[in-house]
């Protein structure tokens, strides 16, 4: 059966997952509890949905049953109902849904009575997910958090002594984070020298200058409105995140736009005129065209809520609709492919860029070059970089998003490249000051 295709009552009502209508004329409800099928039967299809919610309210509160008897598989899906949901962003929900499923759902640990389950047994779990699999240790550290987490919650209703999710990284060998290295400043030259090329340059000069510009994230570049800039005063307003994803498990990849990811994600920046001239190539790039501005998704807030309609994309392909993470990145890596093939006929010094590149990787650039000026003046106003980045700690832009220079990690600061003029950001202004301090 289609997931589209919904079972159905001799009557022709609709009926619920895990709901049949047997030959006698009950309707009955199939579930799993401690590893073993159940049912709940009644004559009755309201009735029997009755039934159901008060069974599904009773198990998000343990009632009348031995959480320690549980598997993992019973229990998550009870412990991100109860303690998550409306509590993180959407995306967050979703995330560890699917990281569950993709991972954990219908596994040995997963079908394991939590009482049964050994620490052991996961670092075991996990060993393979790196080697079979290939995961990555920072994805695996997610997964362990929330696992662990979930199974903190059984410790504390006393259904287990220990939590068998604890310091499981320890014992677990992966592959490090790939390591996002900054475009230096020759390559950089050599992106903007071929994005000015007739074909690239009013289609893709745009949004790329953009991101090496400002250090937006990609989600935040192309989530820009004609409305988010202030031409007059030259400033972008960062108020929202475009996303195109499932929202909600199971469900279709749509459109769809989040607040800040952090409470520093909303924020003005100043740009110039540079950037501006951009938008406006943007803007003539449209008007040539005769795109469509008529496409509007939805603005979600941390609950789910819906508090708003965004229109008015900038950054959109000939029809109208933005570009996917998914299709710009496709276009970046024939784009570089292309770069250089082109670099390769030079004869002095050709310039090579990494194939693989994302578009993060020119808000690790942005940032970087950022940090290399702080180094080279005296006036270190690191909080300025926070601001630009939309952080809420300084550690995370230090830390993550800057591969300094070889010059300056040698002190050599006079040598280091510099790609563009820092942009200005409220903490230039009197108000940004005060904040500051």
């Amino acid at each position: 059966m289609s997931r589209t295709a919904k079972r159905k009552s001799r009557d022709g009502r609709v009926l619920p997952d895990g709901v049949s209508e047997r030959a006698d004329g009950r309707f009955i409800y199939r579930y799993q509890l401690y590893g073993k099928p159940h049912y709940i039967y009644d004559r009755d299809l309201n009735g029997l949905k009755a039934k159901i919610s008060q069974l599904q309210v009773d198990m998000t509160l343990g009632k009348n049953m031995d959480i320690s008897k549980l598997s993992l598989d019973e229990w998550y899906p009870q412990y991100l109902e109860t303690f998550k949901k409306n509590k993180v962003k959407d995306c967050s929900y979703l995330n560890m849904q699917q990281y569950y499923h993709w991972y954990i759902e219908d596994t040995t640990v997963g079908v394991t009575p939590i009482c049964n389950l050994k620490r052991a047994q996961l670092v075991a779990h996990f060993q393979k997910l790196a080697d079979d699999k290939g995961l990555a240790h920072g994805t695996l550290r997610s997964l362990a958090s929330m696992l662990y987490n979930s199974l903190q919650q059984v410790v504390y209703e006393k259904g287990t002594l220990v939590n068998p999710a604890t310091e499981i990284m320890k014992d677990v060998k992966a592959r490090p984070v790939d390591t996002r290295e900054a475009l230096s400043e020759k390559q950089v030259a050599v992106l903007f020298e071929f994005l000015q090329q007739e074909g690239y340059q009013k289609v893709y000069l745009p949004i790329i200058g953009i991101l090496i510009g400002t250090g937006l994230r990609y989600g935040e570049c192309v989530g820009l409105t004609w409305s988010d800039i202030d031409f007059e005063r030259g400033i972008l307003h960062i108020n929202k995140t475009l996303n195109y994803r499932q929202r909600v498990k199971g469900g279709p990849h749509e459109y769809f736009c989040t607040q800040g990811k952090t409470k520093n994600a909303t924020r003005d920046i100043y740009i110039n005129k540079e950037l501006l001239g951009l938008m406006e190539i943007q803007r003539k790039y449209h008007r040539d065209m005769r795109i469509r501005n008529d496409f509007k998704t939805d603005i979600y807030n941390d609950k789910g809520e819906i508090v708003g309609t965004a229109k008015g994309f900038i950054f959109t392909s000939k029809l109208g609709k933005p570009f996917t993470h998914e299709g710009f990145q496709r276009i970046l890596r024939n784009m570089i492919k292309k770069i250089n093939v082109w670099q390769a006929k030079e004869v002095d010094e050709p310039i090579q860029i990494d194939e693989d590149i994302t578009p993060h990787y020119f808000r690790h650039t942005f940032c970087t070059r950022v940090v290399e000026d702080m180094m080279k003046s005296e006036n270190k106003d690191y909080e300025r970089l926070k601001i630009l980045m939309g952080h809420s700690s300084i550690k995370t832009s230090i830390d993550i998003y800057t591969t300094i220079s070889e010059d300056l990690a040698k002190k050599n600061w006079s040598k280091a490249p510099t790609l563009f003029t820092l942009q200005k950001t409220k903490a230039d202004t009197k108000e940004g000051k005060k904040r500051c301090k």
